[in-house]
């Protein structure tokens, strides 16, 4: 799983979303890899990180609002 967003936004949230994997039977390290990816509003940073993360053909990525998910989702269609 991987992340495109604003790293203030998401200060809180890596431990909640690590809690709730692990009681879903998720644990990183073991069963899951968990990469995070910044652009803090830098769109030249968010492309290339949306670029890279397409590429990397993961199972599946997660992010929030705009830019980052219209972005993403125009990427992936695009190098289907």
């Amino acid at each position: 799983m991987l992340l495109l967003d604003r790293r203030e936004i998401w200060s809180s949230f890596p431990p909640a979303l690590s809690a709730e994997l692990t009681s879903l039977g998720w644990v990183e390290g073991r069963n899951l890899t968990v990469q995070w990816r910044y652009a803090d509003g830098d769109t030249a940073l968010l492309r290339s990180h949306s670029e890279e993360l397409v590429r990397a053909a993961p199972d599946a990525i997660l992010t929030r609002g705009t830019p980052a998910t219209p972005l993403l989702v125009s990427i992936s269609v695009s190098s289907s």
